[in-house]
């Protein structure tokens, strides 16, 4: 209700960026990206109706296998 927008950006480690986002995200919405097999930094940055934005996530993510 009160987020107008929701930003993530993966920065794999040879420096490059992948982002995407949606706008009025939805409680439980998911937004998938590509990773690495090594550490991606991940970050989620949510835009409020009053216009702020906040980075609410921000942490690096060890490749796991789904095996």
């Amino acid at each position: 209700m009160y987020v107008l927008r929701m930003d993530v950006r993966v920065t794999h480690p040879d420096g490059t960026v992948v982002t995407s986002g949606v706008d009025k995200p939805k409680m439980g919405e998911i937004i998938e990206l590509p990773g690495t097999s090594g550490t991606d930094r991940v970050e989620v940055m949510v835009t409020m109706a009053s216009g702020q934005t906040y980075k609410v996530v921000d942490q690096q993510v060890l490749y796991k296998s789904l095996g």
